[in-house]
Formats: C-alpha cells, sequence, structure tokens
C-alpha cells in the first residue's frame, strides 16, 4: 500500500551533535553525525515498528540523499537519540518527524547491541499500532507500504535481487526481534559484541 498524500520536508542532519557511547551504553562525549558515521563511534539510535490499522507493517523507502543503504526498505521509524535525550522519547519524536504521526505510544520490545551489521548503534527497538496513514518527511522516505508480517519475515533480504524486498540488514533484525519477542517490554539479553576497531 504506497501513500499519495504530499510529502513534508524535514531538515538536514549532518551537522547534528549526538552523544557517543561505550559499549555499556555510557555517554562518553559527543560528535557530529558525520564524524559518527566516519568514524564508526558508538552511538544511539531508536527502531519503532509501527502496525498499521489492517495490521500490516509499515515499511519506509529510504530518501536516495541517504548515505547509508539509499533506495532500500527501512523499518517504519528509526533515528538517532539527542544529547540528553531518552531512548522513548527519540522513538516519539522520530515517529513524528519521519512519519507526520503524534500521540503514537511506542513500547520496548528489545536491544540490538552495537556491531558492524548495524552500523555501530545501540538500537532500542519499540513497537506501536497507529490509526492513520503516515505522512512522511519528503527529504528522507521516498514512499511507504504495509506489507503483512508473516510475508515480510519469508520474502524480505538484504541479498534479494528483488528491490521491492531489498531491506536493510537492520531492518531485518529489528522486524525479526518484534516477531520473536511478542510482549511489549520483554527485553532480551544482550550479546557481547566486537569493538570497531576489530
Amino acid at each position: 500500500m504506497a501513500n499519495d498524500e504530499p510529502y513534508r520536508e524535514s531538515p538536514a542532519t549532518d551537522g547534528e551533535i549526538l552523544p557517543v557511547c561505550d559499549f555499556d551504553d555510557r555517554v562518553t562525549g559527543t560528535a557530529t553525525r558525520r564524524e559518527i558515521h566516519e568514524q564508526n563511534l558508538i552511538h544511539r539510535a531508536v527502531h519503532v515498528v509501527l502496525i498499521g490499522r489492517k495490521g500490516g507493517i509499515v515499511l519506509q523507502k529510504r530518501g536516495m540523499a541517504k548515505d547509508r543503504y539509499p533506495g532500500w526498505w527501512d523499518v517504519s521509524v528509526g533515528g538517532h537519540v539527542g544529547v540528553g535525550e531518552s531512548y522513548v522519547e527519540a522513538a516519539r519524536r522520530e515517529i513524528g518527524e519521519e512519519m507526520g504521526i503524534s500521540g503514537a505510544d511506542p513500547q520496548l520490545v528489545g536491544i540490538h547491541a552495537p556491531a558492524d551489521w548495524n552500523g555501530w548503534e545501540h538500537i532500542h527497538v519499540f513497537f506501536a499500532r497507529i490509526d492513520r496513514d503516515p505522512i512522511p518527511a519528503a527529504d528522507e522516505i521516498d514512499e511507504w507500504r504495509a506489507v503483512d508480517p508473516a510475508d515480510f519475515l519469508a520474502r524480505a533480504n538484504p541479498d534479494s535481487t528483488d528491490p521491492e524486498w531489498r531491506v536493510t540488514p537492520s531492518c531485518l533484525e529489528s522486524v525479526a526481534l518484534w516477531r520473536r519477542v511478542g510482549s511489549p517490554g520483554l527485553i532480551p539479553p544482550r550479546p557481547p559484541s566486537p569493538s570497531p576497531e576489530a
């Protein structure tokens, strides 16, 4: 299901200052978003799996101007946690900024530890139901669609040659975590991760 409504504008974030963390998620300093990505610094992020009115997982197609995975399908909402911001505050803010939806109630379902496959992010994965169609940010999201969860898990793959099912690795992992955990609030243990220098 695609959205034909107008897309909203969203500010560029390359120079945004973000917290830098260690493997235990303790803040050790700050850096710009660009520096964090170029130097593979550990930082914080959120993913939100949005479930639409008919029970489908909302996916977003990343804008072609994105520095990572341009044009790939991704988790409903994803973004960095700002300085002084909690994970849940970031989840609520990103739902509004990326999808134009206010009043959503994101529930924590699990955590991904920082690793190479997820861009060295501590990712808190949330789940939320929405009762209206998104109005995505024009400069971040090319389009959106809702897909059946079972269909997604059977067909979505970062190595897919079908662009309709090529998803980012972290999208696949976050949706799989949501399906596996099932109940919001249950947090699985975080496995140890190698250092970014390894």
